[in-house]
């Protein structure tokens, strides 16, 4: 009977310890985008609270932001506070997490009075890469995976992009440990550029996944573009705010509160070999 007992404690054992094995092998990933963080508007700021929740409670290996962390319309004071009270939930997020930044139109374009220079705390770089600060590659190990991130500012105001198209087709020219490559931008306008330059990549086999938001309209994470045989997939997330406009629409949501969705953000998987899946993940 304790041989028997000794053999099950055995085998039990082994099973809890593959299980942790294969479980490793799996990197996950939250991403959101566009949550337009406006002072002085308190659903915004619960809808950023809610994420940075799940977050800290979730612990995923990655957090990818695609921009338009704030709203920035209404001049450079207002500006500040919104980039204040965006980092003071920012600054929330585990450091066991690593996080990805990537700035949208409202937080640094033309139009807009915030620049990079106000946010360079999450640009990773001291000098710039191709005329911005938030250029930059970002590769992740965990176990067996190997994944590489390409981060492009698309909407800096000094982007050179000449500069731009040499460094991307350098950093596309994945080695062969990387199961995947992610290109993160806040707008689809590279995405033609990326393609093109796959298409010069030589013996590249990964698959490649270009991220952006900005355009905003859909409640999840919704498949834009692919070019199967090039191995291609062009991804648009719709924006944390999405669902909810403020004052705009304060007088129709308090009479129809149907109107306000609640918010979400996605999750994704990548496996050992590279392949992504993904859900949408809503606020109950």
């Amino acid at each position: 009977m304790r041989g028997r007992n000794r053999s099950f404690a055995f085998c039990f054992l082994l099973f809890l310890c593959l299980c942790h094995l294969f479980a490793s092998d799996l990197i996950r990933i939250f991403w959101v985008t566009d949550n337009h963080l406006k002072y002085g508007d308190p659903v915004l700021e619960e809808r950023l609270e809610w994420f940075i929740e799940e977050v800290k409670r979730e612990k995923p290996d990655i957090v990818i932001h695609t921009g338009d962390a704030i709203d920035g319309k209404r001049g450079r004071e207002y500006a500040l506070k919104e980039i204040e009270q965006f980092v003071f939930y920012w600054d929330q997020i585990p450091d066991s997490v690593v996080t990805l930044f990537v700035p949208g139109n409202r937080d640094i374009g033309l139009g807009y009075e915030t620049a990079e220079e106000d946010w360079l705390f999450y640009s990773g770089n001291t000098e710039k890469i191709a005329g911005s600060f938030f250029n930059r590659i970002v590769d992740f190990q965990k176990g067996s995976i190997r994944l590489r991130f390409i981060l492009v500012c698309d909407f800096s105001r000094t982007l050179n992009p000449s500069a731009l198209t040499c460094w991307l087709s350098d950093a596309l020219s994945v080695n062969e440990g990387n199961r995947a490559l992610f290109v993160l931008s806040h707008s689809a306008a590279l995405f033609p550029t990326i393609t093109d330059l796959l298409k010069t990549v030589p013996h590249r086999e990964v698959s490649v996944y270009f991220l952006h938001g900005h355009e905003h309209g859909g409640l999840g994470m919704m498949l834009q573009e692919s070019e199967v045989a090039s191995k291609v997939w062009r991804y648009l997330l719709g924006g944390l705010q999405d669902g909810y406009y403020g004052a705009a629409q304060t007088v129709f949501q308090k009479m129809l509160p149907f109107l306000v969705l609640p918010p979400f953000f996605e999750e994704i998987i990548v496996d050992a070999s590279g392949t992504m899946t993904h859900r949408t993940i809503r606020q109950p």
